[in-house]
């Protein structure tokens, strides 16, 4: 995301697509092919391989499950980032990282400066009692954040932007209004 001279929001020039290979992240990957208009000129593709399921693999199965899962996944991801590349003229590169997923996610978006688009996700039973990754990462992210819950059909003509009359509600809708002019 830019800053003008004057400390405005001009666009986005970075994307941080978080995936789990979920039909909602394919949405929300249909989605920021429509972020042309808005900057886009990188994306980085991102997948967390959760640290504790990792261990729980390694606990199951002996000798190279985690390297083979973590070469099934980059395939996966290289393959998504070849769809994006074929729909854009961003630039693409693939992350695969293992750890919390809502940290990893929002230290990476902190790192690259970039707007955090994910797939929102129906709740699972575990979300009841711990709170969905989504609902833990806008505390801990201090970029913009587009979560896409529904598929694709054309850009977006209207957007919801909770406000508290703070200094991070005023970055939110100005954010919103480059994403729906």
């Amino acid at each position: 995301m830019k800053i003008d001279r004057d400390g405005n929001m001009t666009g986005f020039d970075k994307v941080l697509l978080a995936t789990d290979f979920s039909e909602r992240s394919e949405n929300a990957m249909q989605r920021v092919m429509l972020l042309a208009t808005a900057g886009v000129k990188e994306v980085r593709l991102l997948h967390v391989l959760s640290g504790t399921l990792l261990d729980e693999l390694k606990h199951l199965v002996s000798g190279g499950v985690s390297a083979r899962l973590r070469e099934a996944m980059q395939h996966k991801l290289e393959e998504q980032a070849g769809r994006l590349k074929a729909g854009t003229n961003f630039a693409v590169e693939c992350s695969l990282e293992i750890g919390r997923p809502h940290v990893v996610i929002t230290e990476q978006g902190k790192q690259t400066d970039s707007l955090i688009v994910v797939g929102a996700h129906a709740r699972a039973m575990r979300d009841w009692v711990q709170g969905s990754m989504l609902e833990r990462m806008p505390g801990a992210a201090r970029q913009p954040m587009l979560v896409v819950r529904q598929p694709v059909g054309e850009p977006y003509r209207r957007v919801l932007v909770p406000v508290d009359f703070s200094d991070c509600s005023a970055a939110a809708a100005e954010a919103a209004v480059k994403l729906a002019p």
